[in-house]
């Protein structure tokens, strides 16, 4: 694993769809490396969290920025983005069958 994918969403009303619905979700996802860590370490995992939880921090901000009339509720934006990626660098990790990492996502203040 080089990358994990991090996501952050957001429901906006942009208009009206012709049936009348009135939500879009919008998704903004980027990668982050995990090429120069060893997973296999606490302090490896630490670190990917740690660029996990900065990206979707970004990624969260951009969607403030995008949308800035709708209801952003941050943190549950970033709690959720972190979860998220920390849940893919999971998968990535099993399926090579590599160290297990936490998919557990400290609380964002």
């Amino acid at each position: 694993m080089e990358a994990v994918t991090v996501e952050a969403a957001r429901i906006v009303e942009v208009g009206r769809t012709i049936y009348g619905a009135p939500e879009q979700q919008v998704v903004l996802r980027r990668g982050v490396s995990t090429k120069d860590l060893d997973l296999a370490t606490p302090a490896g995992q630490a670190e990917l969290e740690k660029r996990v939880t900065e990206t979707a921090t970004a990624l969260c901000t951009e969607l403030d920025r995008m949308y800035p009339l709708t209801d952003p509720q941050k943190k549950d934006c970033v709690r959720e983005a972190v979860k998220s990626g920390m849940a893919d660098a999971g998968k990535a990790e099993k399926a090579k069958g590599g160290a297990r990492i936490s998919t557990f996502a400290a609380p964002v203040s």
